[in-house]
């Protein structure tokens, strides 16, 4: 279970939502969901269906909107990949017109957002800063909530390496050439993790090059190593 000290961001709080609402839980019970605005003037209510979607004809009247019944897993990895298209496909064209300094600006934006964010989470986290396997348990959580996997092929205390095999934002993030999100902003975002982590009092040592699946390596790479 996700522990509640962690500091959200907007796709958690998408993800979240979708459980508060018991929205998935609800299609699985009654296949319709049925929910009132604050002040009762509005109401949402969908069915949802397995294959093709009903006709529109004229006596339809809008009040029911029909969705297609989707897996929870299959409408989780599109939540992930949209959230992917809200930063990927703006800051690529972005860099198109006034050049790679808009990646190296929101590089920057990254390693801040990322400094803040694990000060507070490191505050509240159980993590041993002498222990670079609990250091590496910070990002199983990050990853888990962008559905990045992969495996550890070291763990130790002095030294955590993982290989994630498969990121359901890859092929977007090269297909609206947006390569540097993950070379400068993902980078800018590790540095910043690992900023909070020295200032808490890790002795890692520093970022070297990193492995990635949208430069074409077989993995992305993270390594949390500690000084002797």
């Amino acid at each position: 279970m996700v522990q509640s000290y962690y500091p959200l961001r907007m796709e958690d709080l998408f993800l979240i939502k979708l459980i508060k609402h018991n929205v998935r839980k609800d299609i699985i019970m009654s296949k319709v969901v049925e929910k009132k605005s604050k002040d009762g003037t509005l109401n949402f209510r969908a069915e949802y269906v397995d294959g093709e979607l009903p006709p529109i004809t004229d006596t339809s009247d809008g009040k029911t909107i029909y969705l297609r019944d989707l897996p929870f897993d299959r409408l989780l990895n599109m939540a992930r990949v949209s959230g992917c298209a809200w930063s990927a496909a703006p800051i690529a064209k972005i860099a198109q017109k006034f050049g790679d300094e808009a990646w190296d600006v929101a590089a920057e934006a990254m390693r801040e957002f990322a400094l803040n964010r694990s000060r507070q989470t490191l505050k509240r986290a159980n993590i041993d800063i002498n222990d670079a396997r609990t250091l590496g348990r910070f990002m199983d959580f990050e990853d888990n909530i962008f559905g990045i996997e992969g495996e550890y092929v070291e763990y130790t205390k002095k030294k955590a390496v993982r290989r994630q095999f498969h990121c359901p934002w890859a092929d977007m993030i090269v297909a609206n050439n947006a390569v540097p999100l993950c070379t400068k902003m993902m980078t800018g975002y590790m540095e910043g993790v690992r900023d909070a982590m020295k200032e808490a009092g890790a002795k890692l040592k520093d970022l070297g090059h990193i492995p990635m699946l949208t430069t074409g390596d077989p993995y992305c790479e993270l390594v949390w190593e500690l000084e002797d």
